[in-house]
Order: structure tokens, then C-alpha cells, then sequence
């Protein structure tokens, strides 16, 4: 019965006829990070390369996204001590728009929940371990418009797994912190 009532409340929603899909692939860096992980090449707080993509829905000014995103280097420095140091994110995104009349260049909102994937090797397989994390992230950026159905996109979001700090040692519980400054381009259908 609920599941008829919602959608029903959903087909009536004059936005629906406005929808559409969206592609969004992105690059950027990372800053500020922290991670509870054993830290073998000194990374915590560095800047590192992400890259990522999401698909999208949105009908207005609202809209849903699934964005995966790649981080090859989270825990991976200079030396050879650390052989693989990746986090990969899959975060499912809500997004708010301010509407397109107020102008051409739109600022947004953007907020979620998901999980990071974060694979550690060292060199003496002493530390090795795979670990998914839950994880939330919020944010905001800017869409610019450069073809009629396509956008500009920049924004910095900031994400997080979990509360708390590692021990001094590194020892303590796993998470990770950090900002991300991305900038890529959105393609509507």
C-alpha cells in the first residue's frame, strides 16, 4: 500500500517532466587528510590524485547520484616500505541546485552515505589487509554552463568514515578523513 502511494505522489510531480539523466567524470586532489591506518610512508595529510565519475537523475533542481571514485595513492608514498595504498569510494549522493532562472552559473549542495574499499600492502606483508568502511561525505560546488547540454562542474566536499583518531603507534582503528577539490564535466540526456 506504501509503495503505491509513493509512487502515485511521485508520477504527479510536475518536476518529473523536466528530468533528466546525468554523466559527470571528474579529477581533483585530496587535502587535510587523516587516516587510522598504519602509516608506513608518512601520507597522512598529503594531497593525492582522485579520480571518479557518477550517473545521475535529477528533476529540477534536485537530484540523485551514484558516484564512484578512485584514490590510488591514499596510503602509498615515495619508499617501497608500502606496495599498495588504494582507497576506492562508492557513494550514493543526494544534490540540490539553486533553480536556473536565478542565473546561468549555479551553486549546489551536495550530501550522502556510502562505503570506502581501502586496500593496504607493504612490502614485508606485515600490515596487508583489505577494509570497507562506511562512510558520508558532504559538500558543495559550482555548475557552469558550456553547450546546451552540457556543464562545467567544480566542488569540494569533505569525507569521512567514522569518528575518532588512531593511536600514536598508528595502531588504533581504521578510518579516513580528508577534503576532496574535484573539477569535471557534466553531460545531461
Amino acid at each position: 500500500m506504501k509503495v503505491g502511494v509513493l509512487t502515485v505522489a511521485l508520477l504527479m510531480l510536475p518536476a518529473l517532466a523536466s528530468a533528466e539523466w546525468t554523466v559527470k567524470p571528474f579529477a581533483g586532489l585530496t587535502y587535510g587528510g587523516s587516516h587510522g591506518f598504519v602509516d608506513l610512508d608518512g601520507t597522512s595529510g598529503r594531497s593525492k590524485p582522485v579520480f571518479g565519475g557518477a550517473i545521475g537523475w535529477r528533476a529540477s533542481s534536485i537530484g540523485v547520484e551514484l558516484e564512484i571514485t578512485g584514490d590510488p595513492k591514499r596510503l602509498k608514498g615515495s619508499s617501497d616500505l608500502v606496495v599498495t595504498g588504494r582507497a576506492t569510494s562508492v557513494m550514493l549522493n543526494a544534490t540540490w541546485a539553486m533553480p536556473r532562472r536565478l542565473g546561468p552559473i549555479r551553486p549546489y549542495l551536495t550530501g550522502g552515505i556510502g562505503s570506502v574499499r581501502v586496500s593496504y600492502e607493504d612490502s614485508l606483508d606485515a600490515f596487508t589487509s583489505t577494509t570497507l568502511l562506511a562512510a558520508a561525505n558532504v559538500g558543495g560546488g559550482v555548475l557552469i554552463p558550456a553547450a546546451p547540454r552540457t556543464e562545467f562542474v567544480a566542488d569540494v566536499r569533505y569525507l569521512r568514515t567514522r569518528d575518532g583518531d588512531s593511536s600514536p603507534g598508528g595502531f588504533g582503528e581504521p578510518y579516513l578523513a580528508y577534503w576532496r577539490a574535484s573539477a569535471g564535466v557534466l553531460f545531461r540526456f
